[in-house]
């Protein structure tokens, strides 16, 4: 289904607001092929609920050849084009033109989006027509849905490094995660899924925080890391830290350092647990996890498990506060938009490690990232390490 939105003319009053308007977070523009991987992604998660929901398509379409040729947009465009948006939705070039990915959205919450999104370029001086498809409505869409069954559930546009998110190749991931961390610095791979739009750069006072606090946290809590080490090593075998490659900000890989909570062979047998992880989307969590030692719950619950992480935002690698870093194969598994959390450095703590619980869905722990990153301050980071040590002594981190 296709349906064409009027292009309406706008009023001086609203000209003259349109231009007076402030400059915010821009929405990631992703390349031709990385949108239609995302289409490919919505499309297949829309089937594979017992009852189909709808999401819209928009393809914004120029209609003077100065126009269709456009590589990039006013600043001012981006921002009005963001506050019209949700944090969910995708921007893309799709077709040659520019493509709006609205998940979970029926056929009027659509057609109310592409009226405001034509406005918003009528007003930029953009002639344009706007054209919209619900999905599973729109045969052009259906067709697709139909190429992605025939690859077998996976979508038809190839990436580089696909294998990285998928369970099954969990043996490679670990083998180039130990080449990585065995390799020197030059060697180090860049797993980048998508290009990063913007990179938020880190604050003098943010980074003055974590240098004072790392490095006076390892200073005064070298006798509890004493007492970890030595627990550890008494009641299992295997070594006392653990250290696993995350994908941090920009997509640079490094690797993580924590206290050995589990197992040593944890990470091959979460492929056989992968069907009992309680926390929807890519992410793994498992209340009654049997990979963790008995030493490992009390070090979970008190949160001690991530103080050796001081080491890392010491060195750069990660800040006191923000977004969780996520292992590779989970974090390349997130869809656009959730990926616009690697445009900061990762955290120690942050919102959903502060005030979230198991309950928590995966897609609004993203979203408590991205509000997070729009929001950050001095006193909103002195909060969340104030109130994340109450969570750490009054033991209700995750077991």
């Amino acid at each position: 289904m296709i349906i064409r939105t009027r292009r309406k003319s706008e009023s001086l009053i609203q000209r003259f607001f349109g231009r007076a308007a402030k400059q915010q977070f821009s929405p990631q523009l992703l390349s031709e092929e990385q949108f239609r991987h995302e289409l490919a992604k919505e499309v297949f998660r829309s089937d594979r609920r017992v009852t189909r929901r709808q999401f819209g398509l928009i393809r914004m379409i120029f209609r003077s050849s100065l126009d269709s040729g456009v590589t990039e947009f006013d600043p001012l465009f981006h921002s009005e084009i963001r506050k019209r948006l949700r944090i969910s939705d995708t921007v893309g070039w799709y077709e040659s033109n520019l493509g709006f990915l609205l998940p979970e959205t029926e056929k009027d919450g659509t057609l109310a989006c592409a009226n405001d999104l034509t406005e918003i370029a009528l007003r930029h001086g953009l002639q344009v027509d706007t054209e919209v498809s619900i999905y599973p409505d729109d045969d052009e869409l259906i067709s697709l849905a139909d190429e992605i069954r025939t690859h077998g559930g996976q979508s038809p546009i190839p990436l580089s490094h696909a294998d990285w998110s998928k369970p099954s190749n969990l043996d490679s991931v670990e083998n180039r995660a130990n080449d990585y961390i065995s390799g020197e610095p030059e060697s180090r791979v860049r797993m980048t899924k998508h290009a990063f739009v913007i990179s938020h750069a880190t604050p003098r006072w943010k980074r003055v925080i974590d240098i004072v606090g790392a490095g006076g946290g390892l200073l005064i809590l070298s006798p509890l890391f004493l007492a970890a080490a030595v627990g550890i090593k008494l009641t299992s075998k295997g070594p006392v830290f653990f250290r696993q490659v995350r994908e941090g900000k920009n997509g640079e890989l490094f690797g993580i350092l924590k206290f050995r909570t589990m197992v040593t062979d944890a990470e091959a047998k979460q492929v056989q647990l992968r069907a009992l992880s309680e926390q929807d989307g890519p992410a793994f969590k498992l209340s009654d996890d049997p990979r963790i030692t008995w030493i490992g719950k009390y070090l979970r619950k008190s949160c001690i498990d991530e103080l050796p992480q001081l080491v890392n935002v010491l060195t750069g690698e990660m800040s006191l506060v923000g977004p969780r870093p996520l292992p590779v194969h989970e974090s390349l598994e997130c869809t656009a938009w959730q990926r616009a959390r690697l445009t900061v450095l990762p955290g120690l703590t942050c919102t959903w490690q502060a005030y979230a619980d198991r309950d928590t869905k995966f897609v609004d722990w993203m979203r408590m990232d991205l509000e997070y990153i729009e929001n950050r301050g001095f006193w909103s980071d002195l909060k969340l390490i104030i109130d994340t040590a109450f969570v750490a002594i009054l033991h209700k981190g995750s077991a």
